[in-house]
């Protein structure tokens, strides 16, 4: 997959181009945490002008990937296995914490698009090898949870979850070792719209709760891990 990072880039729609392919190689650690962005350099290599740059540079820099340093230059952001970990006991209190007022005020709509971003989540991974797009696969996950906040029916709560960027900055940890979960994000995103489904909020947070646990732990391993 690295090697589309050095094409040229053939769109109209450069700045989305341009975010994707520098999202995908800061996740993917082409370009490492603290390194800095020549973004000279990557215009020419992409044959686009420095405008799509900015703004892709721009977007980066609101979820957390990239810091701009005024005159000094612009640097993939530096982020440690016990950030992530944080984010994990934020997500906890926030998810969790929302669940009676999920199944207080879930509309069927936003029941069906859960389980449509539930479903078009075990589509990608049930994609073997080449064909798994990880990608693909964080922004159905990413959607899924957005739903289930969205489903509080509380905008000031959605609005701070989103602020988090968690789906972005743990793409950092997962990507290469998602397998090692799969199929128990599965068994719980189906878990999660069940509980949902019979309104039983009580068994909704222990799945939940036990959901950002398993990642939680995941984080944990990866950080005890030599290499």
């Amino acid at each position: 997959m690295s090697e589309e990072l050095f094409h040229r880039i053939q769109s109209d729609e450069l700045s989305v181009k341009v975010y994707q392919r520098l999202k995908k190689a800061i996740t993917m650690s082409v370009i490492k945490p603290g390194e800095r962005i020549d973004m000279n350099l990557l215009s020419e290599q992409w044959g686009v002008s420095r405008t799509p740059m900015k703004d892709a540079i721009a977007r980066l820099a609101a979820e957390g990937l990239v810091v701009v340093k005024s005159k000094i230059g612009t640097y993939a952001t530096r982020f440690s296995a016990d950030d992530m970990l944080e984010l994990f006991a934020v997500r906890i209190l926030l998810e969790a914490g929302a669940c009676r007022e999920v199944v207080r005020h879930v509309t069927e709509r936003q029941l069906q698009e859960l389980d449509q971003a539930r479903l078009a989540c075990e589509a990608e991974l049930e994609k073997k090898g080449q064909a798994f797009d990880y990608f693909a696969f964080n922004e159905h996950d990413t959607r899924f949870h957005e739903l289930l906040i969205e489903a509080a029916g509380n905008s000031k709560l959605l609005e701070v979850y989103r602020s988090l960027n968690f789906h972005t900055q743990v793409a950092r940890y997962y990507y290469n070792r998602y397998e090692q979960k799969s199929q128990r994000t599965t068994e719980e995103h189906r878990a999660i719209v069940e509980a949902i489904r019979v309104g039983d909020a009580v068994e909704l947070e222990a799945v939940v709760r036990r959901h950002i646990q398993s990642g939680f732990e995941l984080v944990e391993q990866a950080k005890g891990s030599p290499g």
